[in-house]
């Protein structure tokens, strides 16, 4: 077994999960190499597949199989609310009995985190955006953009005006193409989330962020930094 297969590992729904929160990470000087560590991100599906859902799904299939592997080692998830927070949290909550734990009766504020004593882990939850809200990654990232910047806002109008003149993009999708609008707009042009975050088009001291970062410290036993970068 590769020294990397025994590192603790946070699984995430897809490759823009990895990349936005890798380098979302790094920014807080936590830099998630992927034969090192200290935490290996693993993603479940392709951009295509997530986009469709089936990174979730492999997620959700190989939830309970993934803990059962970390004995001895901390593990975490980070998934998506989509249009339904509530059923998400249940799906979760399902699979945690089915392995013995016992989560609480509501996902906490500041994520789950929890030990399953018959692996001898700890096991944690983020659920995106918010671990109360519906939403995705991109709601997450979208409270990463400075309140007062206007052409975040002028991106959201474009991306409905675009929708009423026939752009093809599902509902569900309208915030992914307001924030692509956004980053096409930049200064360096259509950079993926992992890099704007590098770049700080996001905002990575904010409190969602910081909030965040406070989880997966704890869950992974990580120092903490005094406070946050500046950025």
């Amino acid at each position: 077994m590769s020294g990397s297969m025994r590192l603790p590992v946070l699984h995430v729904e897809g490759k823009n999960d990895k990349y936005a929160i890798g380098d979302l990470l790094k920014k807080h000087g936590l830099e998630c190499h992927p034969k090192t560590g200290p935490v290996l991100i693993h993603d479940h599906g392709s951009e295509e597949e997530a986009a469709f859902g089936r990174g979730i799904d492999e997620l959700l299939r190989d939830f309970e199989f993934a803990v059962q592997q970390s004995a001895n080692r901390r593990i975490g998830f980070v998934l998506d609310a989509d249009d339904d927070f509530t059923s998400r949290w249940q799906s979760i909550a399902d699979r945690l009995r089915n392995i013995g734990a016992a989560p609480p009766p509501t996902m906490p504020p500041d994520g789950l985190i929890l030990t399953v004593d018959a692996f001898h882990t700890q096991v944690g939850v983020w659920i995106m955006p918010d671990n109360s809200s519906h939403g995705a990654l991109e709601d997450f990232l979208r409270s990463l953009i400075d309140d007062a910047d206007p052409v975040i806002c002028h991106a959201e109008e474009s991306t409905d005006t675009a929708n009423r003149l026939g752009a093809s993009f599902r509902p569900v999708d309208r915030l992914k193409a307001a924030l692509h609008t956004w980053l096409a707009w930049q200064s360096n042009p259509g950079r993926p989330y992992g890099t704007a975050i590098h770049n700080e088009y996001f905002k990575h001291n904010r409190q969602a962020a910081i909030d965040f970062v406070a989880w997966f410290r704890e869950l992974y036993n990580l120092t903490p930094n005094p406070s946050p970068p500046p950025g």
